[in-house]
């Protein structure tokens, strides 16, 4: 199933490989780094999942989880640590009992 996913994170190279693969597994989905308002891109809606990177700061995360809490419906919120971790993360957030 195709996500539609809002990628926040730090590094731009990071950033670019988190593209790549999420668009060559399919799904539709936005890099935001976290100097760019994350929070604002979250608020436009229409997200399935919300990826947020490992270096995203504590107060920046607490931010996006409570921003995200507001939309309707209510994306899945996922932490990523390293490349290579955000699809088997998506994988696991579209599971049929979540």
């Amino acid at each position: 199933m195709k996500m539609r996913v809002l990628i926040v994170g730090v590094h731009s190279r990071l950033m670019e490989r988190a593209l790549a693969d999420a668009g060559n597994a399919g799904h539709d989905a936005e890099g935001v780094l976290v100097d760019q308002d994350p929070v604002e891109a979250l608020l436009r809606g229409g997200w399935d999942a919300v990826a947020i990177g490992g270096g995203v700061d504590e107060a920046l995360r607490d931010r996006l989880h409570a921003s995200a809490t507001t939309l309707d419906p209510t994306p899945e919120l996922i932490e990523v640590y390293g490349p290579g971790t955000l699809l088997a993360r998506l994988d696991k957030a579209r599971e049929p009992d979540r």
